[in-house]
């Protein structure tokens, strides 16, 4: 007998990865960020808090990303840190 709570004709549940794993040009929204409150903080006042549209720009130190019109640099370690939700 076939599990009421699951249905072969629900749509996949997105997963999150970090934005280190995406390629240039990719866009997504940002799912969670896993760093100390303080510095989750700083990036929200620059915009990327989470379901922030994104799209990443440049790969290197530092990743550049646009999210809200406007271009973040991040460090590699910020952006490993970054959990985010790839378009389709």
């Amino acid at each position: 007998m076939a599990d009421p709570q699951t249905s072969s004709q629900d749509p996949p549940v997105p997963q999150a990865v970090a934005l280190t794993s995406m390629r240039v040009g990719d866009c997504g929204t940002l799912a969670g960020v896993h760093l100390l409150d303080e510095d989750a903080q700083l990036l929200s006042a620059l915009g990327l808090a989470p379901s922030t549209e994104l799209k990443l720009c440049k790969i290197g130190n530092p990743w550049i990303l646009q999210a809200r019109g406007t271009r973040i640099g991040l460090s590699e370690e910020v952006a490993q840190r970054l959990m985010v939700v790839p378009n389709p």
